[in-house]
């Protein structure tokens, strides 16, 4: 019997409303990698019953789909799984779905984690690549919510973007310091060595901030195996705004 397996989600934000994006793909249907080898089959699609059609909800309806599908899980145990070996028990599923709002991003927040979000015309088949929250939305009502389907490009090699935990007002402080090697500043550790991220603007929140040029230099040191593959160096960062408000006592 065919079940089907969720491996991802990734909510994207659009002002109050969110797009509920699942990675999926049955048990008994196979594709073939850049390999050649058979692997299974993974695609991106929107959850949206019992709101045919659409792809923009409000938290509300986020809600009723997340009850609409558990119950879909409930009279059908084991037909929807989170891994080929692993089935949601009651209740598991709603509240997998549901914590993709809490860490919804914007389009151009997945863009900047190589991501590109895929807009296709179901009538003419004609794709539209929106690298920006506003050219989405004029894509989107130049195709018709009805009419457009919505992806990331790849689930294989998609990137969420971190969940970022409430930190010190580091934009409150004279000065604070990150750490910087060619790939991007550092976010975080992962398995196999660390993430960065290629911005103009290190006072973003998803980049890891220390307090003091010791602080960061301690961090690093007591993590040198994530560290050991790219040189990292320390960088001071000064707020926009605290500059902004030197130069103005400055020159009054």
């Amino acid at each position: 019997m065919s079940s089907e397996i969720y491996y991802k989600k990734a909510f994207i934000s659009i002002g109050d409303r969110f797009i509920p994006l699942v990675c999926r793909g049955s048990t008994n249907t196979f594709e073939f990698n850049v390999h050649g080898c058979e692997v299974a089959e993974r695609y991106w699609s929107v959850l949206d019953f019992p709101y045919r059609g659409r792809l923009l909800f409000t938290s509300d309806e986020i809600q009723k789909i997340a009850e609409t599908y558990e119950g879909f899980n409930s009279g059908n145990r084991g037909g929807m799984r989170k891994s080929r070996n692993s089935t949601f028990e009651a209740g598991e599923f709603q509240r997998w779905f549901l914590a993709g709002l809490k860490n919804a991003h914007t389009i151009e927040e997945y863009r900047q984690y190589g991501n590109s979000i895929v807009l296709t015309d179901r009538h003419t088949h004609k794709i539209t690549y929106a690298p920006t929250t506003e050219a989405f939305l004029a894509a989107l009502s130049r195709i018709g919510e009805q009419n457009a389907a919505i992806r990331f490009d790849s689930c294989r090699s998609f990137y969420h973007p971190p969940h970022v935990s409430k930190q010190p007002k580091f934009d409150k402080l004279k000065q604070f310091y990150v750490l910087k090697a060619w790939s991007g500043y550092f976010v975080k550790r992962t398995r196999h060595g660390v993430m960065t991220i290629r911005t103009d603007d290190p006072t973003v929140a998803t980049v890891r901030k220390f307090r003091t040029k010791q602080a960061a230099q301690k961090y690093m040191e007591e993590n040198a195996p994530f560290f050991s593959h790219v040189p990292f160096s320390v960088e001071c960062v000064r707020p926009k705004e605290v500059v902004k408000a030197t130069l103005g006592l400055a020159t009054s």
